[in-house]
C-alpha cells in the first residue's frame, strides 16, 4: 500500500489487518538508514501483535526503502509519521501503539500523532550525542557536505534502494536531540527499553539523565528472564508484555502471548504491580543472560512533569 504525504512524496508500507482486529493498531517507526523491516526486528514483533488481534502498519520513511526519494531529515520523517498515522486512523484504527526504534523514537516523540495512545521506544537517544564524522563518512562525502550541503550513502542492505541522501541538517538532527523538548507534555504511557549495547554507546546514560531519581509517580517495568535469547528478542517480549498491560488491547480482556507464555488479565495486575519488577540486560546480538533494561513513564494526576523510576 502507499500513502501520500502533504508535500507529495509517496510512502510505501505494509498494512496487515487480522480478521479479529478491532479499532487498535501498531504503527512502526524505523530508524535512520533502515526500512520497514528493521532487519526483521519489526517483522517478528508485528507477527506477535497480529496474533493478539492488532492490525499492524510498517512503512518506509521517505528516502528509505521503497518510498519516494528525499533528503533525509527529522522534519520530513515527522511529516511522514503523521501522514502514516492519519492514514491508519482513516482505515478504522484511531487507537494506535507507536513502536519506534532508535532514531525512529526521536521522530515519534517529535511527531506526537494524535491517535497515539501509548509509545514503545527501544534504544532511543534522549539527549545529544557526539560523533566523529570522519570515522563514519569518507573524505569525498564530507567534502560534498561542505561544498554542496548534501551527500549520498550507498545502501548495502538487501533493500531495493541504492543509496540514501543526507544533508548537514541530517547530522544535526542525529546528534542534537533535546530531551526536554522531546518529553515535555508527554501525556500517554510510554515504555523505554535499552540493552547492553546501549550502555556502551551512552544511550542508557542519556535516558538516566532525562529521568533523574527525584522524579515521582514512577512504576517499574517487568523484564522476563529467558536465558540464551538475544537482546532484540527480549526487547520484543517486553514490548508485547507492556502492550498487554497498557495498550488498547488491555481493555479487551484476552490473554496476550509473549516469549514467556500467555499473559492473562490476572497476570497483568500481578506483573505490573508496584515492586514486582526485576531488571536485566542482554546484548542486541549474540547470546546473553537475560533481557534488556526497561523503564516506564506514566502521567500522574497533579504532576505533569517527566517521571521515572528511581534508578
Amino acid at each position: 500500500m502507499t500513502i501520500e504525504t502533504p508535500r507529495g512524496v509517496v510512502l510505501s508500507g505494509t498494512m496487515i489487518d487480522p480478521v479479529d482486529s478491532r479499532d487498535a493498531a501498531v504503527l512502526f517507526s524505523h530508524t535512520f538508514l533502515a526500512d520497514r523491516r528493521s532487519s526483521a526486528f519489526f517483522d517478528d514483533i508485528a507477527r506477535a501483535f497480529r496474533g493478539a488481534g492488532y492490525a499492524t502498519l510498517a512503512f518506509d520513511y521517505s528516502g528509505h526503502g521503497r518510498s519516494g526519494d528525499e533528503i533525509i531529515t527529522l522534519s520530513t520523517m515527522v511529516e511522514d509519521l503523521r501522514a502514516a498515522s492519519g492514514w491508519l486512523a482513516d482505515q478504522g484504527h484511531p487507537r494506535q501503539i507507536v513502536h519506534a526504534h532508535e532514531f525512529g523514537a526521536t521522530v515519534a516523540l517529535e511527531a506526537r500523532p494524535p491517535s497515539a495512545v501509548t509509545y514503545i521506544l527501544s534504544s532511543p537517544a534522549l539527549g545529544p550525542l557526539s560523533y566523529d564524522w570522519t570515522t563514519i563518512f569518507s573524505e569525498v562525502q564530507l567534502s560534498d557536505l561542505e561544498r554542496y550541503g548534501t551527500t549520498t550513502i550507498p545502501d548495502d542492505s538487501p533493500s531495493v534502494r541504492r543509496h540514501f541522501t543526507i544533508s548537514k541538517q541530517t547530522l544535526a538532527d542525529l546528534s542534537m536531540a533535546d530531551a526536554e523538548k522531546l518529553l515535555t507534555g508527554l501525556e500517554v504511557p510510554t515504555l523505554i527499553t535499552h540493552d547492553a549495547a546501549d550502555e556502551e554507546t551512552g544511550l542508557l546514560d542519556l535516558t538516566r539523565a532525562a529521568f533523574p531519581r527525584r522524579r515521582r509517580c514512577a512504576r517499574r517495568a517487568w523484564s522476563g528472564r529467558a536465558g540464551g535469547c538475544p537482546g532484540r528478542a527480549q526487547m520484543g517480549a517486553q514490548a508485547r508484555t507492556w502492550t498487554a498491560a497498557e495498550g488498547p488491547g488491555a481493555q479487551v480482556g484476552a490473554g496476550f502471548t509473549t516469549d514467556g507464555g500467555t499473559i492473562t488479565p490476572e497476570d497483568r495486575a500481578r506483573t505490573w504491580g508496584p515492586g514486582s519488577a526485576h531488571m536485566d540486560r542482554s546484548r542486541r546480538t549474540g547470546h546473553a543472560r537475560g533481557g534488556p533494561a526497561a523503564r516506564t513513564w506514566r502521567p500522574c494526576r497533579g504532576d505533569r512533569a517527566r517521571r521515572m523510576l528511581d534508578w
